[in-house]
């Protein structure tokens, strides 16, 4: 008996002493990603990254944003549209979304596909999910957005961009869209200097630069929000390389395969260029560091002595310099010009 109860206090002893070990061992955490999946409505104040909603029973409106690894599987992002989505709680605490469906809903009219009709124009404000309001040129048209128009043709379906529509008489007297593409150019900016379209396939939209940018990414101020816009080596920034904060501009968008909106071009909004021009006889060769002050007709250059007042004028090099930023280290090749300030006559990156 008694080897008995020794084999049996050895065992329990061992059992203890095994758990006296795990309790000081470091515990190893496990973190999972927990998402939530329900349905919403899309309101106003939406864009390319937030999308702002509307749960049914909720009061308020939740904000939740895309990013680069959110799969979205709709391009009517216009206000009413009903939507599945996923969301997370992103490390940055904000709710992002993993991935955006639209809800299909039952319809009962039929749409003659025969006898069609191509009509050109601009969404206007006042679009719905289900309801464009076209601006053409004489007048405004209500055609209606089914779950089956076919959107492939365009990024998104934004107010302000310009369309092209296909559209056909539906058993409910109304005019309903076959297809949508996009006309490449949106009326919501005016025209920039140089501008004579815009590349096809891209939306037009405006705004005012914010703060943050650098030669990779353009952070866009508009009336739906800040968008983020990756600019790349097949950007063409010929009309637009003055971005600094508080700046008007335009981008010319699309929506690339990495699901970031990308820039194919880049314009500056309303300004004028000198036709005044420095003495290339008299350089003068500075260095310093792109103040926020920037504009497209004036650099405001942050040097060692203090901060230089050159202008831009029509002659101006900028051909080597990439977008210009606030912070942005350039080397500035000035004169002066007959009306007796320095004139820019090119500028290249450090």
């Amino acid at each position: 008996m008694k080897t008995t109860t020794n084999h049996a206090g050895s065992r329990i002893s061992l059992a203890l002493a095994i758990m006296v070990v795990l309790l000081l061992l470091p515990a190893q955490q496990v973190f999972a990603v927990s998402t939530s999946t329900f349905n919403a409505i899309i309101t106003g104040g939406s864009g390319s990254d937030l999308l702002c909603l509307q749960v049914p029973g909720q009061a308020g409106t939740m904000k939740v944003k895309l990013d680069s690894s959110t799969s979205i599987g709709t391009r009517n992002l216009l206000p009413g549209q009903k939507i599945a989505i996923t969301v997370y709680r992103g490390s940055d605490a904000y709710l992002h979304a993993s991935a955006v469906t639209a809800v299909k809903t039952v319809e009962n009219v039929t749409v003659n596909r025969t006898d069609t009709a191509d009509v050109s124009g601009t969404i206007a404000e006042g679009t719905t999910s289900d309801l464009i309001l076209l601006d053409v040129d004489n007048g405004q048209m209500r055609i209606k957005l089914d779950s089956d128009t076919d959107l492939s043709g365009v990024n998104a379906l934004l107010v302000g961009s310009k369309v092209k529509i296909t559209c056909g008489r539906g058993s409910d007297a109304y005019m309903h869209a076959i297809r949508i593409t996009g006309s490449g150019r949106s009326s919501s900016a005016s025209s920039a200097a140089g501008d004579t379209g815009i590349p096809a396939n891209t939306i037009k939209v405006s705004g005012t630069v914010k703060k943050g940018g650098n030669a990779g990414t353009l952070y866009l101020g508009t009336n739906s929000g800040t968008m983020i816009i990756r600019l790349d080596s097949d950007t063409d920034i010929s009309s637009g390389r003055i971005m600094t904060e508080g700046t008007g501009a335009s981008a010319a968008v699309y929506r690339g395969s990495d699901a970031y909106l990308h820039a194919a071009a880049l314009y500056n909004e309303d300004y004028t260029l000198s036709d005044v021009r420095g003495d290339a006889s008299h350089i003068i060769p500075v260095s310093g560091t792109i103040n926020s002050r920037t504009t497209p007709n004036t650099l405001y250059l942050d040097t060692t002595g203090g901060t230089m007042t050159i202008r831009f004028d029509s002659s101006s090099d900028l051909s080597k310099c990439g977008v210009l930023y606030s912070g942005r280290k350039v080397s500035v090749v000035c004169a002066r010009g007959d009306d007796e300030y320095l004139h820019v006559l090119s500028v290249t990156t450090n």
